[in-house]
C-alpha cells in the first residue's frame, strides 16, 4: 500500500505553512467563474497540488515495484501538462522547490 498520508504531509511539510497554500484552492475573488466570491479550500488542490500528489503516487508505485504499473509509467519528459483552469502563481509554485 502506497503511504500517501507520510508522502503528502513530508510535501506540504517542504513547501511550509504560506507556500503550500499554493497548491489548494485559495482562490481570490473574480478569478473562477463558478465561484466568483473566491475560497479557502484547503481540502481540494489546484492543478499543481494534483500534480504534487501524483509524483508521490508514482514515487510510492516505483518504491514498491508495482510492476503492472511502473511498466505502463511515462518519462517524465513525455508527461505534457495542460493547465484548464487559471492557476494563479504558477511561476512561484514552478520555482518552489
Amino acid at each position: 500500500m502506497i503511504d500517501m498520508q507520510r508522502k503528502s504531509e513530508k510535501i506540504l511539510r517542504t513547501y511550509g505553512v504560506e507556500n503550500s497554500k499554493k497548491l489548494f484552492m485559495h482562490i481570490a475573488p473574480g478569478i473562477w467563474k463558478k465561484v466568483p466570491e473566491g475560497t479557502q479550500d484547503d481540502t481540494h488542490f489546484v492543478e499543481a497540488g494534483a500534480m504534487e500528489m501524483a509524483k508521490c503516487f508514482v514515487e510510492g508505485i516505483k518504491e514498491l515495484n508495482i510492476k503492472p504499473l511502473k511498466n505502463n509509467l511515462l518519462k517524465p519528459i513525455d508527461v505534457k501538462l495542460k493547465y484548464t483552469t487559471p492557476v494563479q502563481r504558477i511561476e512561484e509554485i514552478k520555482s518552489v522547490k
